[in-house]
């Protein structure tokens, strides 16, 4: 195989992307291509814990969405953080490791007709890759604690050192309000009060690409690149012509072919230079307008509530100079 043929191209090193790379690419016999837009997870906040704070609305590291405006939120959008960053949104959340509701993973297996979605046939697939701290030393943990749990795999879960004492007189309360304590919120039901499991190797964040990606590096059928945000084409839209060969359509329009092999080769894949430029320069310009428009509608909504504040005080004006005006009468005819 040439070097520059792939037999998978992931598009974005986040959480699913890294894992993904380090399983694929753990066949010798597959060449994988990982692909990220964000840059590498070097930013010192990514690692120290409380970094997320500088993490989180950073352009370094967060794509900076909004959620649409809400009536519900009197027309306000919310700030929705995606990482941007290798290891995406594992590099910038709050650490706390969780797996969710094992009715949820049935309902979805029952939706979809897909009984590998069940919660007991993914079970297996959470343990091979946890490294869980209550089994470093398994004698300690309740017996029943490896049925759930996995220790020896990429992703280390620790016990935070977050404890604070207005924390456990809540939890208390919580308690004598009939939630039960908890120390455990992956066994598949995540009711009750405690302290959540996190993320972290010895007070440091651990995300995805210190877990999978790192290992995947060194093999050689692996390789990573950098596409910085404009560059990289959409590489989803598999195609068949009449031929029966493979096309990928990007985000120019143009079909790039595969290999007779069905690999990917990624020259072709590479978008016209000028024309990428172009593209940066139109969505800053769009970008730039759209941020014009959001204001001028803030600015429009806010004379709307100041037109509306001044009709409501002009009624109770008129309201106040008739009761006055019916006072004096009254006077008058006394």
């Amino acid at each position: 195989m040439a070097d520059n043929e792939y037999d998978y191209i992931i598009v974005g090193a986040g959480t699913a992307g890294c894992l993904l790379a380090n399983r694929l690419s753990a066949d010798a016999n597959k060449r994988v291509l990982l692909l990220e837009a964000g840059k590498p997870d070097n930013y010192p906040w990514i690692h120290i814990p409380v970094g997320y704070l500088y993490c989180i609305g950073n352009p370094r590291t967060d794509w900076l969405y909004q959620t649409e405006a809400d009536v519900g939120l009197n027309g306000r959008r919310l700030r929705y953080p995606r990482g941007k960053t290798l290891g995406g949104c594992s590099s910038i959340n709050g650490m706390i490791y969780m797996r969710g509701q094992a009715r949820d993973y049935d309902h979805w297996a029952k939706l979809t007709g897909n009984h590998e979605w069940c919660w007991d046939q993914v079970l297996p697939d959470f343990k091979a890759h946890e490294n869980h701290y209550r089994l470093d030393h398994a004698e300690q943990a309740p017996a029943d604690f490896a049925d759930l749990h996995g220790h020896g795999g990429e992703w280390r879960i620790e016990k935070q050192r977050l404890r604070w004492d207005i924390l456990d007189a809540f939890a208390d309360a919580a308690a004598q309000a009939g939630f039960a304590h908890t120390a455990d919120f992956n066994s598949g039901d995540n009711a009750g009060v405690g302290y959540f499991e996190v993320n972290q190797r010895q007070g440091w964040r651990w995300n995805t690409a210190k877990a999978f990606l790192r290992p995947a590096k060194k093999r050689n059928n692996f390789k990573s690149d950098y596409w910085p945000t404009g560059d990289q084409p959409a590489l989803w839209n598999p195609r068949v012509d009449s031929a029966n060969l493979h096309f990928i359509e990007a985000e120019d329009g143009l079909l790039y072919p595969l290999t007779p092999t069905g690999r990917f080769t990624i020259d072709r894949l590479r978008l016209n230079r000028s024309l990428l430029v172009n593209n940066r320069k139109q969505r800053a310009q769009r970008a730039h307008e759209l941020i014009l428009l959001q204001r001028y509608n803030e600015m429009v909504s806010l004379l709307e509530n100041v037109n509306k504040e001044m009709s409501l005080l002009m009624d109770e004006q008129r309201s106040l100079l008739k009761e006055q005006r019916d006072l004096l009468r009254l006077l008058l005819r006394q």
